[in-house]
């Protein structure tokens, strides 16, 4: 769940929405469901190609290690208590050329 931006009469507001990205083949997709559709499974929104000529795309996850408060990075968030404090994206998508997108996204009220 994330909070989206929308606009309704020309008037720009926030709301809640089930946001989900997956890759399909070499396209991502982006669903997003807003208000009362973000919990509901039988919406009829469908999901909306992002990129095409996804090359890569790269999860890493990271904790605040107690001994030096630095991010500490791993590949996978597997068997571990909570969420991470940040996740670590890089998307490559190739097409004329070949481009890198990276992105730290900050969790903070994960502990």
């Amino acid at each position: 769940l994330a909070i989206v931006d929308t606009v309704d009469e020309n008037e720009r507001d926030k709301t809640y929405a089930l946001v989900n990205y997956k890759l399909d083949k070499d396209k991502l997709m982006r669903l997003c469901r807003k208000g009362k559709d973000s919990l509901d499974e039988r919406s009829k929104i469908q999901p909306e190609e992002m990129a095409s000529g996804v090359e890569e795309l790269i999860f890493s996850y990271g904790n605040f290690s107690s001994d030096t408060g630095e991010l500490d990075w791993k590949d996978v968030w597997d068997n571990l208590p909570g969420l991470p404090s940040a996740v670590k994206i890089k998307l490559t998508i190739k097409n004329k050329a070949k481009q890198d997108f990276k992105r730290t996204i900050f969790l903070p009220l994960a502990k």
